[in-house]
Formats: C-alpha cells, structure tokens, sequence
C-alpha cells in the first residue's frame, strides 16, 4: 500500500471543506467587522455627520455591507482555508489581514476598471484618481481589520485528526 498516495487521497477533500468553510465564515462575519470598523472611524475623525442617533439606519447600513463586502470576504476565506494548516493562529490572522487588504482593493480596482471601460474614458485629472487612491485604501483598510477579525476566529479552529 502506497501511503504517500493515500494521505494525498485524504487530505483534498479535508482542504475543500476548510475552503468552503473558510468562505462562508468570512462571508458571514467580514461584513459586520468591516461595518464596525467603518462606523468606529468615522466617529473617531469627528464626521459622523449631524450627531444623529448612531443605530438608526443600522439595517441598511447592514444590508449594505454584505451587498459590498461578501465577496471580497468570500475570497479571503478562500484563500484561509488554502492556508490553515499552514499557520498557527496569529501568522494566520496576519495573513489574512494582508490578504483581505489585497483582495479588497484589487477587486475594487477591478470594479472602477470595468466602470471607466463602460463609461468610455477614465478619469484623467489627478483629483479624481487621487479620490479613487483615497477610497481604496480606506477599502483596504477596512479589509485588513476584517480579514484580521475573521481570521483569529477561523484559524483557532482545529478539527478533530489535527494536532494541536
């Protein structure tokens, strides 16, 4: 019996299931981690706008989050549960706060891309692709501390055939 290959037989469908379970977490909690986020700097710069009440319109602030943020936490998760028995808790998180840093503002650069080839020209002077740099980084940002967040959660994880 070749135990080389039967380890590689399964181990694969142990990846596909950390893969999986790896995108529906981050999907599930990036979006609410990124929100608080949000909302915390914000208010921590003095622009929270007129004082109002801080949960009024939480649930579309919600809404909107998962609409914005599930797919770039989905990939992250993605690649998560590519490297989660590859790291240990904080490597992991450290990881996946780069990656969702990454992810988050390729796919974002990816969307203005697809927008200025729709529209027909971008942008050319440089206060509007200063404007686009600045909302990308707060994307990436953003991105970084829910990538962190949801990776301190996922990586923590072991199963039951993993050492501790």
């Amino acid at each position: 019996m070749d135990l080389k290959n039967t380890k590689v037989h399964t181990a694969m469908p142990s990846r596909r299931h950390d893969t999986l379970r790896g995108a529906a977490l981050f999907a599930l909690l990036g979006p609410p981690i990124g929100l608080a986020t949000l909302v915390i700097a914000v208010n921590a710069f003095g622009r929270g706008g007129g004082g109002g009440n801080l949960l009024e319109g939480l649930w579309l602030m919600l809404l909107i989050s998962y609409i914005f943020g599930a797919l770039p936490a989905a990939a992250t998760g993605v690649l998560a549960g590519l490297l989660r028995r590859r790291y240990d808790r904080l490597e992991g998180a450290g990881m996946m706060a780069l990656g969702g840093a990454g992810i988050t503002a390729a796919i974002l650069l990816l969307a203005a891309t697809i927008s200025w080839l729709i529209r027909g020209a971008p942008p050319v002077d440089d206060f509007r692709i200063s404007e686009l740099l600045s909302v990308v980084a707060a994307a990436a940002g953003i991105g970084a501390v829910s990538g962190a967040g949801c990776g301190l959660a996922f990586f923590n994880v072991r199963t039951p055939n993993e050492h501790a």
